[in-house]
Formats: structure tokens, C-alpha cells, sequence
């Protein structure tokens, strides 16, 4: 149950395909191709989908976390060696369940939509979620849900993979042990029951926020958890998005060594940048230092008894 049975040239020939996707900047319309880090998605496939268990994706917001699990659900279920494999991916926003996403290899839209309302149903539970008991049971018994609709529709052979993606933004900055928690109740599972009936599920948890990260390192090797850091692009990758942006908007005089100093590689702040801003860089850097001098008064405030 622990090898991962798709070669090089299978990967490579998902990557291709993801790399000739057009996605948006986040925040603005304009479509430039899909890129990542320098064998970034070979390196994700190979450590994270090898084994089952625990894994989370972490990173700053604008790394390109969920536009990878997006694409790589949406685009995996074309490639050869993923056949095997059923991918859930569940997108979060504050308090709500913003999308539901399948990729089932083989499988025709009828079906697939049959069992896409299935799994909606099990959802009933996440509404109700929002205390710190409430996300632990929700987020265990969607799992338990998604096998038993597994079971049903005869994909008991598959590799199902489950994706919590920004499931920090559900959970909230006073619920982070909660993350911890649900993921351990889920290790549990995997572990003692699932393991054990050659069931092969994967559970992974996308985050952005530190202190939930920390939340689930607190696993250990627990559920053979596995974390994988997601950064912001490297400096061609990001040159090459740059690059296609002015392309595409004609927009004149970008200096990109300093789009690079200042945002690190970060698509998102590109995006806020473009829209927000039109461009003005030196206004976007005065936001940016009014912002943390109001946090840094606010901590104060707060860690004072005066907030």
C-alpha cells in the first residue's frame, strides 16, 4: 500500500499539462499559464500521494497552494497512471464550505454527479462545525462519508485522496488545536481501521496560517504525516508570469527587480498590485506600512488590556 505505481514520464506528462493551463491572477482577470517551482509538482506527487496518511500543504497565501490542488485534481484524472486514484477536494472559506471539487478517472458525468450530491449531504454536519468539538467530529465524519459513498459506488480499489484546502480560514485563528485534533482523530482512523481493510486514503490539510501549521507538526510521525512546504516562486517562474502580464496588458515601464524585492515571488501581491493599486508600487508600500504600524498598535492593545 505504501508504493506509488506512476513513473517519471506519467508525472511529466501531468505536469505538461498543467503548464499549458491558463489561470487568473488572483484578483484580476487577466489569464497567464500555470507555473511553480522547478520540479515542484513531481516533488509534491512523489512525497505527498506515496503513501497514506496525513499530509499538509503550508505556506504564505498567494504561494499557488490552491491553484496546484485545484489543477492537479482537475487535470490528474487525463494521465495514465492516475487512474487509480480519487481525488475530493473540499475549498473553505470563514465558516462555510465555498466549493467541491472530484476527479475520478473513468468514470461518466452522471456518475460523478450522483456521487458529488452524495458527498454534498455528508456535508450537513459542517454547517453546524463552528466549536471546537464541532470541527473535529465534522471534519472525521466527512471522511468516514466519503468511504462508505466509496464502497458503494464500487471505487473500494481506488487511492482516495481528500484535500481540506484553506481549512485554516474555516477553523479560525481561535480554533487552530481544533485542526490538530480532528487531523489526529483522523490518523487514528486511517491507522486502525482504514490500513486495516486495505482501504488507502489520504488526507490532506492546505494552510496558510502559521499557528495552524505549528497545530498539526504537533502530529509528529503520527499517521505517517507528512509536511510539505509550499513557497512563492522562484525568480525566472515569476519573471515568466510578469513577463505575460505585460504582454497581455500592454501596460509600459514594469520594473521587475523591484516587483521581485519587494513581493518574493508572491502572485497574490502581484494581483493587489494590478488592481488595487494600477501599478503604483511606492502607494501599495505605504498601505503596506500603515497596515503593520495599526497591527503593531493593535497587539499592544490587546496584550495590554486595552483592546
Amino acid at each position: 500500500m505504501a508504493t506509488l505505481d506512476i513513473d517519471d514520464e506519467e508525472i511529466k506528462e501531468l505536469v505538461d499539462k498543467l503548464h499549458s493551463v491558463e489561470v487568473a491572477v488572483e484578483g484580476t482577470e487577466i489569464m497567464v499559464h500555470f507555473s511553480d517551482r522547478e520540479q515542484e509538482i513531481a516533488m509534491f506527487i512523489k512525497r505527498v500521494l506515496g503513501y497514506p496518511g496525513i499530509a499538509a500543504i503550508y505556506g504564505p497565501r498567494g504561494a499557488g497552494k490552491t491553484t496546484l490542488l485545484k489543477l492537479l485534481v482537475e487535470r490528474a484524472k487525463e494521465v495514465g497512471g492516475f487512474e487509480n486514484f480519487v481525488f475530493i477536494r473540499y475549498e473553505f472559506s470563514e465558516k462555510i464550505l465555498s466549493d467541491l471539487q472530484l476527479g475520478i478517472p473513468k468514470l461518466n458525468e452522471g456518475v460523478i454527479g450522483e456521487i458529488a450530491n452524495e458527498l454534498s449531504k455528508s456535508l450537513n454536519n459542517l454547517t453546524i462545525g463552528t466549536t471546537y468539538l464541532g470541527i473535529i467530529i465534522a471534519l472525521r465524519d466527512i471522511i468516514t462519508s466519503i468511504i462508505k459513498i466509496i464502497e458503494r459506488y464500487n471505487l473500494r480499489g481506488k487511492k482516495v485522496v481528500v484535500i481540506y484546502d484553506d481549512i485554516d480560514k474555516y477553523v479560525g485563528k481561535h480554533d487552530q488545536d481544533a485542526l490538530m485534533a480532528a487531523a489526529n482523530a483522523i490518523a487514528d482512523k486511517i491507522v486502525h481501521e482504514y490500513i486495516p481493510r486495505r482501504l488507502w486514503v489520504k488526507v490532506i490539510f492546505a494552510v496558510s496560517d502559521n499557528a495552524a501549521s505549528r497545530e498539526l507538526d504537533r502530529l509528529g510521525s503520527k499517521g505517517g504525516y507528512t509536511p510539505y512546504l509550499l513557497w512563492n516562486l522562484p525568480k525566472r517562474a515569476f519573471r515568466e508570469v510578469v513577463d505575460e502580464v505585460v504582454m497581455k496588458t500592454g501596460v509600459k515601464d514594469v520594473d521587475f527587480d523591484l516587483l521581485w524585492n519587494l513581493l518574493g515571488g508572491n502572485v497574490r501581491e502581484l494581483g493587489i498590485i494590478i488592481t488595487g493599486y494600477n501599478w503604483n508600487v511606492k502607494a501599495w508600500l505605504q498601505d503596506i506600512a500603515i497596515n503593520r504600524i495599526k497591527e503593531t498598535f493593535k497587539r499592544h492593545a490587546e496584550s495590554s488590556g486595552f483592546g
